[in-house]
C-alpha cells in the first residue's frame, strides 16, 4: 500500500541524514518536522512551497468544493480562485490534488467520506506472443493501464467503475482469454472486498478498545467502505461478463 511506501521513504530519508543529524533530529522529530511541512506544501513552479494562510484550508469532496488553486510562473504568485459564490460565514475548501483516500491517510491522517478518486489495481498475465499488442494498448494516457514486471496492471476508479471495468477488460483480453481475464479480475475484486469488508474493526471492537479511539475507528470505517463498494461494484461487472461463458456450455471464447 502506498502508506507503507511513504513511511519506507521517510525512513530512508532519515537515514539519509549524517550522524550529527540524526543526533540533532532523532526519528520522532524528524517524523513529526516532516509531516509538519508535507502535509501543508503546494506545487509552486519546480519545488514545493508552503504558503501561509492557504494551508488552513480543509478539502472537500467536489459538492461542497468552492476554491481552485494555481501558481502564477508569470507573477511568481499563488492564486486561490472561488469557483461558486461563498456567503459569510462559509467554509472554504480548496483541493489537495486529485488523490484517492489510501494517498489521504499515508499523507494526512483522514479520509474522505465518498471519494470519487478512489482506485483498485489488478493484475493480468499475458499470453506468450501477445506482448506488442497489450503493449500498443497502454500507451494511451487515458486507459489507467500499464505493462511493467511482465504483467498488466489496470486501474478502475469509483467515478466511473463501469467505463473504467470496460476499458480494463477489452485490454486484458488483448493479452489472454476474455473468460480468464473477467475471472482474475472476479478472484481480486474478492480479495479486496474480503481485505475491505470490516473483519478488522470487528475484531478490535470485540477487544473493548475502541472506546480510547472512536475517532480512528471512524477513520478506518470510512476507509474501508469506500473501497468495499467499488470491490463489490466490480465482482458483479465481471460476473455478468462471465455470465455469457456459462450459457455458452463454459467454452473459451477469444
Amino acid at each position: 500500500m502506498e502508506a507503507s511506501r511513504k513511511w519506507s521513504d521517510v525512513h530512508k530519508m532519515h537515514d539519509s541524514l549524517t550522524p550529527a543529524q540524526r543526533e540533532k533530529w532523532p526519528w520522532h522529530a524528524w517524523l513529526w518536522a516532516y509531516y509538519v511541512v508535507s502535509t501543508r506544501v503546494f506545487g509552486c513552479k519546480y519545488q514545493m512551497c508552503v504558503v501561509p494562510l492557504a494551508d488552513n484550508y480543509n478539502t472537500a469532496d467536489d459538492i461542497r468544493m468552492n476554491t481552485n488553486w494555481e501558481f502564477s510562473k508569470i507573477s511568481n504568485n499563488f492564486i486561490i480562485k472561488a469557483t461558486k459564490d461563498i456567503k459569510k460565514g462559509d467554509e472554504i475548501f480548496t483541493k489537495y490534488g486529485q488523490h484517492d483516500n489510501r494517498h489521504y491517510l499515508a499523507h494526512y491522517g483522514f479520509v474522505m467520506p465518498t471519494n470519487n478518486e478512489d482506485m483498485l489495481t489488478f493484475r493480468f498475465s499475458v499470453d506468450e506472443g501477445k506482448l506488442k499488442s497489450v503493449k500498443a494498448q497502454t500507451r494511451s494516457k487515458y486507459n489507467f493501464c500499464q505493462f511493467t514486471s511482465g504483467f498488466l496492471f489496470c486501474s478502475v476508479k469509483r467515478k466511473d467503475i463501469k467505463g473504467m471495468y470496460n476499458n480494463m477488460i477489452n485490454i486484458a483480453k488483448k493479452g489472454q482469454s476474455e473468460k480468464r481475464a473477467a475471472t482474475a479480475i472476479q478472484e481480486q475484486a474478492d480479495f479486496y472486498a474480503k481485505e475491505h469488508d470490516g473483519s478488522t474493526i470487528r475484531t478490535f471492537k470485540k477487544s473493548g478498545l475502541e472506546a480510547s479511539s472512536s475517532e480512528r475507528m471512524d477513520i478506518i470505517e470510512r476507509f474501508q467502505r469506500g473501497y468495499l463498494h467499488s470491490a463489490q461494484e466490480v465482482k458483479k461487472l465481471a460476473a455478468k461478463t462471465l455470465e455469457k461463458y456459462a450459457e455458452d456450455g463454459d467454452s473459451e471464447l477469444r
